[in-house]
């Protein structure tokens, strides 16, 4: 939940339990109050309105909305040609001018229950919010096969979202990253709401390498071969990031994380890298040598001015390619070899740039 939203919720509330003290007061001596609330809007792109029409008997409620997330429940009936229109206003609270960049959900229950159901925004990518203004779209609600209707329901949770221009995505694959990455990062921070222990339990889950087909507990993955146990972790840790559908693509995350000494610096501890790719990880024939697209981004631990610690981030999430290999290490498909990572460059060659001589220039 965005902040300020949380700072409303508070103000309700206690004006709330507020009022109800004073209707006792009212009564028993004699009060004069004096107050001031200033709410500030987030410096970001939020919604500010919806409002919706129907068509042959659909209903639509909108359950909320925070940020550019919407959360609807909608019953489209059992006329094919229903639909539900979302007229959607969003405001750009920033310095500086942002585009449109991607409709992303995660299929399931509450999430999106029904892909059936289709929600086509009429706004296209990299569609510019100026600084400062206003902007409106309209998102339509229809059926997939009109003639293939078994549930009439969608509820779903939606995020239209919107970045500064230079920060849009070229593809699918690496918006699905750059969630992941996000998370990661929440993750090592015990920064999510429902599983306050989340670092921890990454770690202890890495150092139960025995029980889960590992060499040693300096990594973990979901890639082909991973444990039940280590797939099921990561599921719960990512919340649904590791498969997601964006723009009508679903793009799922193979990833791999690696305590290991990125910085050269071993008395501040070892990293925690994490690499990424939306590849299938597999290669036209098991005996050559081919290469996956993987992302890379690498957290250490800093202790900051009031004693605790906090994972940062080092540099950028940066693009290379790793060799395609089995989890064990041996030739074959469903896996990649992080040692193997170097640096692509912006013609899209393969060069000799490790992440280790990247993050070392910077530190």
């Amino acid at each position: 939940m965005k902040k300020w939203i949380k700072a409303l919720l508070c103000i309700s509330l206690s004006c709330m339990c507020f009022f109800t003290c004073v209707g006792y007061a009212a009564i028993t001596s004699n009060m004069i109050l004096h107050g001031e609330v200033d709410i500030k809007p987030p410096k970001e792109v939020f919604i500010t309105t919806i409002t919706t029409s129907e068509t042959n008997g659909a209903t639509v409620a909108v359950n909320g909305y925070t940020g550019t997330v919407v959360n609807s429940t909608l019953n489209l009936g059992t006329t094919s040609g229903a639909s539900v229109i979302f007229t959607i206003t969003v405001f750009n609270n920033t310095d500086v001018d942002h585009g449109y960049n991607a409709k992303i959900y995660t299929v399931g229950e509450m999430t999106y229950d029904n892909e059936n159901i289709h929600l086509d925004p009429d706004i296209e990518r990299r569609t510019v919010v100026k600084a400062g203004e206003y902007l409106t779209f309209n998102v339509m609600a229809s059926y997939v096969k009109p003639g293939s209707i078994t549930d009439t329901v969608l509820n779903s949770i939606v995020t239209y979202e919107f970045l500064p221009l230079d920060e849009i995505p070229e593809d699918e694959g690496e918006i699905a990253v750059s969630g992941v990455l996000g998370q990661f990062e929440r993750i090592l921070n015990d920064e999510i709401n429902e599983i306050p222990d989340s670092y921890t339990q990454l770690v202890d889950q890495m150092s139960d390498y025995n029980n889960n087909d590992r060499y040693d507990d300096s990594y973990i993955g979901n890639v082909d071969g991973a444990s039940d146990a280590d797939n099921n972790l990561l599921d719960e840790l990512f919340q649904g990031q590791l498969m997601l559908n964006i723009n009508g693509v679903d793009t799922a995350v193979t990833l791999l994380i690696k305590s290991e000494d990125i910085d050269g610096n071993t008395a501040n501890g070892k990293e925690m890298v994490i690499y990424m790719t939306t590849d299938d990880l597999q290669k036209s024939s098991v005996w050559r040598t081919e290469y996956a697209p993987v992302y890379v981004a690498v957290f250490r631990n800093v202790t900051l001015d009031d004693g605790t610690k906090e994972w940062q981030q080092i540099g950028d999430m940066y693009y290379g390619s790793a060799t395609i290999k089995q989890y064990n290490g041996y030739p074959g498909n469903g896996s990649f070899d992080t040692d193997t990572w170097r640096l692509v460059n912006a013609s899209g060659n393969r060069t000799n740039t490790t992440i280790e001589n990247i993050i070392q220039d910077i530190v």
